[in-house]
């Protein structure tokens, strides 16, 4: 169940200067708490703009008591930057950061909702900059940033199509653009990142603890390459996003550990629609010289492509 516009409730009608509603913040408890206790399996969710303290923090510990909080801030930070022509990403490169930095605050959920397809906002390949090719590219390259980032995801029914026209509660989703190589590469990328997404623990479990992610290339503003890792146990994933048109044969991407990786997914295959750029051969890493990533791996890098690679034990 999602409660929308809940920093209205927190707030007298919004307004943060006018400080809490005491009487709707009790009410939002004792309604979290009820549904918590007579049905355990039901989801509570916010749809909250606000940076008010604890609304996914459990009840007995001073929270609002939801499950997840719809994580605003990323997506509308995360669309703007995917809409900037590359030769302007660089001026904000924070954008593609900057959501990690309070991450740990909430349980937050990822939403490419309703509301981003709707009331001439354009969808969401329609809000990518570049050429058609390109657009579809970046898409690509958007799903993939979505389900590698720490938290839950939320996608609008028609998402997967990869449509250029708006959602339209009056007609039935456009399901004709399946017959395209184009659309119907969307919703096969999609079904493979669930897949990885679903088996690789690394990209869900424990996505709460800091310990489990790491930056790996957070300031290369100038060439717009972003990389991370996240981990559980003994199992590490390396995520790699060219959010430009450049093409490498052999880029430096650092890591932590000493080892061989393995790309499991690519978002530049051709069953993708992309143009097959990718690293079919097991990487070794190779000696990098700073202190905190001693290692790096010499990655083939697609234009506007998202890559995953996973720690072998071979």
């Amino acid at each position: 169940i999602r409660v929308d516009a809940v920093s209205n409730i927190i707030f007298y009608h919004g307004n943060k200067k006018r400080g809490t509603n005491d009487g709707a913040i009790e009410f939002i408890k004792r309604l979290n708490g009820k549904i918590h206790l007579e049905h355990s399996s039901v989801m509570m969710i916010a749809e909250d703009s606000s940076d008010y303290y604890g609304v996914t923090k459990p009840l007995e510990h001073g929270g609002l008591g939801f499950d997840y909080k719809w994580d605003l801030g990323w997506m509308n930070d995360t669309l703007k930057y995917y809409s900037l022509d590359p030769v302007y990403k660089k001026f904000d490169h924070h954008k593609f950061t900057f959501s990690m930095a309070y991450f740990f605050n909430e349980n937050f959920l990822l939403p490419f909702s309703h509301d981003e397809v709707v009331h001439g906002k354009g969808t969401l390949i329609n809000k990518l900059h570049g050429t058609y090719e390109e657009k579809f590219a970046l898409l690509r390259n958007l799903f993939t940033y979505q389900f590698a980032h720490p938290g839950k995801k939320l996608n609008f029914m028609g998402n997967e199509l990869g449509s250029f026209d708006e959602w339209d509660e009056a007609k039935s989703l456009p399901w004709q653009l399946k017959k395209f190589p184009a659309h119907d590469s969307i919703t096969r990328l999609i079904r493979d990142l669930n897949l990885v997404y679903r088996y690789e623990k690394a990209m869900h479990v424990g996505e709460h603890h800091p310990m489990n992610f790491r930056w790996l290339l957070v300031d290369n503003a100038d060439e717009s390459v972003f990389a991370f890792s996240r981990s559980h146990q003994n199992e590490k994933l390396i995520f790699v996003f060219n959010m430009t048109p450049n093409f490498y044969e052999n880029y430096q991407v650092p890591v932590e550990e000493e080892g061989v990786y393995e790309e499991i997914f690519n978002s530049d295959k051709d069953v993708y629609g992309g143009k097959n750029q990718y690293n079919g051969l097991k990487l070794k890493t190779e000696r990098f010289g700073k202190e905190n990533k001693p290692y790096h791996l010499n990655v083939k890098l697609a234009s506007f492509g998202a890559m995953i690679f996973k720690k072998t034990t071979k």
